[in-house]
């Protein structure tokens, strides 16, 4: 089987060093392809990866692995799904990849076996879409984000868009990570702990299975700027009677917003790209779901 990896980049490229050197170190039989999409960094990012990549390889001598990364610069800044679209179409046009894995920029891998995992899960209990166990560095599971397919009526987004402001707040000041790490730790909250099917994944690592790349041009719905992807991922795979699961075995870790917090450096401005983004969003879905 042949997997690419695709990589969002904005403006962080040492997030992106770290994300590459753990793909890099898979104990794996499997073709790997590493998919570097940068969406349009204002610090020249793209070009400072590939050299300071080139150096680390020369030095390593393991310049077989260099031969497999690919660098692309989006034309704009073209928000999180449709940067990623970007990376998704080259890895099945470029890269001939049966599986492809989209990964936020600040996710490592922790297991040497994911690739060997992903593919064997696979083989046993085929799915469409498949997410691992993402883990914080305050040790919060974000992994799944409901047992069950979103459910995105009418009354439940124009809610959250009434909310959006609290939305917002809570995120920027971590009281929502807290509170839901929180409920972990007690014991409240263990749908991290068991293997799940038909759930809603979190969008920092998701796995596109040949179910998927075989007949799908997109890895998400691309008419969102930032925000909720999963929800309308999980409608999408819900309606066209597609299989999602969520594999606890498998784990990563995730340094969460590390692109958004150097993008926006004071909370002020980073409450503002969510709340204005979690909007724009709630407004598309609802247009979505009135068709």
């Amino acid at each position: 089987m042949k997997l690419a990896f695709v990589i969002l980049q904005y403006i962080n490229y040492q997030d992106t060093i770290n994300c590459i050197k753990s793909i890099q170190s898979q104990t794996t039989q499997h073709l790997i392809d590493i998919v570097v999409v940068d969406n349009q960094s204002p610090n020249n990012a793209l070009a400072l990866l590939e050299e300071q990549n080139r150096t680390e390889q020369n030095r390593t001598e393991q310049n077989r692995t260099e031969q497999n990364i690919h660098y692309v610069q989006s034309a704009s800044n073209q928000s999180f799904a449709r940067g990623n679209n970007v990376g998704y179409r080259y890895a099945l046009d470029k890269c001939g990849a049966d599986f492809v894995i989209c990964l936020n920029s600040d996710v490592v891998l922790t297991d040497t076996e994911f690739c060997n995992k992903l593919v064997t899960e696979h083989n046993t209990k085929q799915y469409h879409l498949a997410g691992p166990d993402i883990i914080t560095p305050t040790g919060w599971h974000q992994n799944p984000l409901s047992c069950d397919f979103a459910n995105l009526n009418k009354a439940w987004i124009q809610t959250k868009q009434r909310q959006a402001w609290l939305g917002a707040l809570l995120r920027v000041t971590g009281v929502l990570e807290i509170a839901k790490h929180l409920k972990q730790k007690l014991g409240i909250d263990k749908r991290y702990r068991k293997s799940l099917t038909n759930i809603t994944l979190q969008g920092s690592c998701i796995i596109y299975s040949p179910l998927w790349t075989a007949t799908e041009s997109d890895a998400f719905y691309p008419h969102t700027n930032f925000f909720f992807e999963e929800y309308i991922l999980s409608t999408i795979c819900h309606k066209k009677g597609y299989t999602t699961r969520y594999l606890p075995h498998m784990q990563v870790a995730h340094m969460a917003h590390s692109s958004t917090k150097q993008a926006f450096n004071s909370l002020a401005r980073q409450f503002k790209f969510r709340y204005v983004n979690y909007r724009y969003s709630l407004g598309v879905m609802l247009a979505m779901e009135e068709m």
